[in-house]
């Protein structure tokens, strides 16, 4: 399969109406706006051309919200030929991609740079400094601490996700 990007009006997409991805925090916007203004869209919008849902939107809603917020007219686009069940798993699987920090290279990285990108103060304080402690001692490992918060609803669940994520706290929700 030969894939080919091609670049589009942004209001000739439309929004996955079935799209599990939560909304970006304060703090995300703020990051991917600021990353738009510098570099431009330079990850691909991926969307499905398939008849029935022509247009519609697989992975780059958070993108495409602020491309369009921007006043970018037009953004690239990777179009992929799917039926909905097809989309529906590939919709999922693209955001459940998000993996962790290798907390070992992100030292080599200028600090500044990093809290430039969004990672907080405390953030960086707790793993940097405990990769640093550990690596004069010729250590090398990854440490791993979990909290869980029940809720009694949605509209809490979002706000206890929100706050955490302002300061800084790497979260992820879970609705049983």
């Amino acid at each position: 399969m030969r894939l080919q990007v091609k670049y589009v009006a942004a209001d000739s997409l439309r929004v996955n109406e079935r799209n599990p991805r939560r909304k970006m925090t304060p703090e995300e916007e703020k990051q991917l706006t600021e990353s738009l203004r510098r570099f431009g869209v330079v990850d691909p919008i991926i969307a499905n051309q398939n008849a029935e849902r022509a247009n519609v939107i697989i992975g780059g809603h958070q993108r495409l919200q602020v491309a369009r917020a921007l006043g970018i007219d037009k953004v690239p686009v990777l179009f992929l030929d799917l039926d909905e069940e097809q989309e529906r798993e590939l919709n999922i699987r693209l955001n459940r991609s998000v993996s962790d920090w290798d907390w070992e290279i992100l030292r080599t990285f200028d600090r500044s740079l990093l809290q430039q990108i969004g990672f907080a103060e405390a953030e960086l304080r707790k793993y940097l400094e405990a990769s640093d402690e550990a690596a004069k001692e010729g250590l090398s490992f990854t440490r791993s601490f979990e909290v869980v918060v029940e809720c009694d609803d949605e509209a809490e669940q979002r706000r206890v996700f929100e706050s955490l994520s302002e300061q800084g706290m790497k979260c992820r929700t879970l609705t049983l």
